[in-house]
């Protein structure tokens, strides 16, 4: 038995995508951006990369035959126009082929091939040909079916059609399926799915999807697609999609998030993670909804960003709301700090706060710490930015924990990731990118929370509540370092901020702190009096 599992994307070029990779989990994968940014554009490639698993009786000279998937070309997505021919478009892929097979002893073997394939037009047509892709079950969800199925019909007076249960037309077990997950999703009594069978004006059989439904005083109403709300239409066509999926599909969602309710939007992302690890689907959809930041636990996000100047489009992962404004918000203050989570934030406005430094300085959580190098070179890119007040110049300060990536040689390695390509300018766009990173400086390569808990404990009065459940915790020494912030939070009520409030008290001269702090102080400081310098130049 062989499994396809996709595992990135490349764009050298392709509409508005350039020189980008994606990576896919092998479960659920949301694309985000803006309008225009490419996410479309993604879903309707991979729709192409694979064709059908083809069937057994087929041998050649036989017209093709296919038992599972859709059979999307470039051409339906991608259709030469008079201002477009896609010549010059490009992309690679890649997957891993996973192989099991029973040996003689009645083991199962398993082996792994890692692939890339590249696709790309040169002039008239896409290379290579349709019959060399690789076979797996391939299912598209386009924003169509958003469309109501009233506006849909054919039939321009009433139409007349006979009814069935569900289960004649798939699986009863899938039948059930999609009826209680519908139902859960959508807060709804569904008692059970109907096939609604009538002819069009054209003599073409047209199937409706219904269901049937308990009143609260047990009057069961039934109604078809053509009585329902466009929501609850397409939560019922991506689960019939979905469960009636073969083992192993990938399944191409445009808009995952359009027409629903933010708590049906959770519930279903919950349903098709479900649905994706018990029957090995990966699943790729976009979404413009921030709704997808608090289910990161669930899927996997793919920010893609090419509001720079240059050619380059950068792509983010984990990202928090604050970075998520950031991107599709406007500039609000002259300074702008990336920070890695909200307890290095705290961190940081303490800082300006006590070096009257606050009023110039944005705050922004980026996640984790890889972001820190996407965000230094897309900022190097658009360089000439400038922000909507007098045309002044944003400066950006991307700060790291000092846990990790500590030394210059490993940050320029992370950046040369980002940044590729041997011309003579490259390098110097390379130092740009270092030199706006800056970090914290603890003694032991101790994570903010570590170090401020060893703080506490050296520092802060002993009378007090913080020392003395912070000692507790030392005390009886079995809770992690790494967690003790969070345990002391759970005792006392302390918020982060507070936490970092006290500990300044404490601390504030302490030569530790002192050093801890230097660096990115010295780049808030400097950020800041280039900025007062600019303005009353500007006046």
């Amino acid at each position: 038995m062989s499994e396809i599992i996709l595992e990135s994307a490349y764009f050298k070029q392709l509409k508005g995508l350039n020189e980008v990779t994606l990576n896919f989990s092998e479960t659920l994968t949301a694309i985000m951006g803006v309008n225009g940014a490419g996410k479309t554009t993604v879903i309707h490639a991979l729709a192409c990369v694979f064709q059908p698993n083809l069937s057994k009786e087929y041998s050649k000279g036989e017209k093709e035959k296919h038992v599972s998937g859709e059979n999307h070309r470039f051409s339906e997505f991608f259709v030469p126009n008079t201002d477009a021919r896609w010549s010059g478009s490009e992309f690679t892929v890649c997957y891993r082929q996973v192989t099991n097979k029973t040996n003689k002893e009645k083991k199962e073997d398993r082996s792994e091939t890692s692939i890339k394939k590249e696709f790309k037009k040169a002039l008239d047509r896409w290379s290579p040909r349709y019959s060399s892709r690789a076979q797996r079950p391939v299912y598209y969800i386009g924003i169509d079916t958003c469309l109501p199925e009233i506006e849909r019909r054919t039939n321009t007076g009433s139409i007349t059609y006979k009814s069935a249960p569900y289960s004649q037309r798939v699986e009863e077990k899938k039948a059930q399926d999609i009826c209680k997950m519908a139902a859960y999703i959508l807060g709804k009594a569904y008692e059970q799915l109907w096939d609604n069978v009538y002819m069009t004006n054209q003599n073409t059989r047209k199937h409706l999807l219904g269901v049937s439904i308990k009143s609260d005083d047990g009057v069961e109403l039934k109604y078809s697609s053509l009585s329902m709300g466009t929501g609850e239409q397409r939560v019922l066509k991506i689960l019939e999609k979905v469960i009636c999926a073969e083992h192993n599909s990938l399944i191409l969602i445009d808009e995952v998030d359009l027409l629903l309710h933010v708590a049906s939007l959770r519930r279903l992302i919950e349903k098709l993670e479900e649905l994706a690890k018990k029957r090995k689907l990966q699943i790729i959809f976009t979404t413009h909804s921030t709704e997808m930041i608090s289910l990161q636990d669930k899927v996997c996000i793919q920010y893609i960003d090419n509001k720079m100047t240059g050619n380059n489009t950068s792509v983010y992962s984990r990202i928090g709301v604050d970075l998520l404004y950031s991107l599709t918000g406007e500039n609000r203050r002259p300074v702008k700090v990336y920070v890695e989570d909200e307890f290095a934030k705290n961190i940081i406005q303490e800082i300006a706060m006590r070096n009257n430094m606050i009023r110039y300085i944005e705050i922004i959580a980026y996640g984790s710490v890889e972001n820190a190098f996407t965000l230094a070179a897309s900022t190097v890119i658009r360089e000439n930015e400038s922000d909507n007040q007098e045309g002044k110049r944003v400066t950006t300060i991307i700060v790291t924990d000092g846990d990790c990536y500590r030394s210059e040689e490993e940050r320029l390695k992370q950046i040369e990731k980002k940044m590729s390509g041997t011309e003579h300018w490259q390098s110097e766009r390379r130092s740009r990118a270092l030199s706006i990173i800056t970090q914290f400086c603890p003694p032991n390569k101790e994570s903010p929370e570590q170090f401020f808990y060893e703080l506490i404990l050296k520092n802060c009065d002993r009378d007090g509540e913080l020392y003395k459940c912070a000692n507790e915790i030392n005390t009886h020494g079995n809770t992690d370092k790494h967690c003790a912030i969070y345990e002391i939070k759970k005792r006392t009520n302390y918020c982060d901020k507070d936490i970092v409030s006290k500990v300044f008290e404490c601390s504030g001269g302490n030569p530790e702190m002192q050093k801890y702090i230097e660096d990115v102080k010295a780049k808030l400081s400097e950020a800041t009096i280039a900025y007062k310098e600019a303005t009353i130049a500007y006046k």
